[in-house]
């Protein structure tokens, strides 16, 4: 099962989706810094993906959706690497010792909010 999320920028919220696959429960979490963004505007983001069973996990990756209107400055993770080509976060390993981890991604609006952010986990062993 995919766990999908859209967040639109009136949201700096907590994540109510989780995923389920095997014993490890991971969620997500995103929070944005402007609620309605104006063109030119800086927003950051944060993706925080939450391991919740404290299991080892392995090949997670992560759909992120940016919509027209948002441009990338540039991205930042505490763990794996994020190809802004694609939109995907990929962590190889996060072992049960880290209990998340974290993008943060800058962004310019390129037009009046609200912009919508999404988030899926789309892959984890």
């Amino acid at each position: 099962m995919n766990s999908k999320l859209t967040i639109f920028w009136p949201v700096a919220l907590l994540l109510l989706l989780s995923q389920t696959a095997g014993a490890t429960d991971l969620a997500l979490k995103i929070a944005v810094s402007k609620h309605e963004p104006k063109r030119g505007d800086t927003v950051a983001a944060s993706i925080r993906l939450l391991n919740q069973d404290r299991s080892d996990v392995t090949s997670i990756a992560i759909k992120i959706g940016l919509v027209e209107g948002l441009r990338l400055i540039s991205p930042a993770v505490s763990i794996g690497t994020y190809d802004y080509r694609t939109g995907v976060w990929c962590i190889q390993q996060m072992p049960a010792t880290l209990p998340s981890a974290e993008l943060h991604l800058f962004l310019v609006a390129e037009s009046d909010g609200p912009l919508p952010i999404r988030a899926e986990i789309i892959r984890q062993h």
